[in-house]
């Protein structure tokens, strides 16, 4: 959906309680903020119809594994072993 304000393709739907939510729902319209400028604004719920109006799933960013398949280098060189401390009792 896109914000009047900024024209920026990053309006999604927002959460809204109480009253706000009910009455809002009466009149057929669709609670939105902007993810680009922050602009809250409501559209008539027909015109949401096959926009996506729901932000997309985060993506969590995953390091390489740093084990013996990530790199070859690391089957010449011996690996140490740490010892581990113990608690005194």
């Amino acid at each position: 959906m896109k914000c009047p304000l900024c024209w920026a393709e990053k309006a999604y739907l927002r959460p809204v309680r109480g009253w706000t939510k009910w009455f809002l729902r009466c009149l057929a319209l669709r609670p939105m903020k902007c993810q680009h400028c922050y602009h809250k604004f409501v559209v008539f719920w027909p015109l949401t119809i096959g926009k996506r109006i729901v932000p997309p799933a985060l993506k969590i960013y995953q390091p390489p594994a740093m084990g013996r398949e990530s790199t070859v280098a690391s089957d010449s060189q011996p690996q140490m072993k740490v010892p581990r401390r113990t608690k005194a009792a």
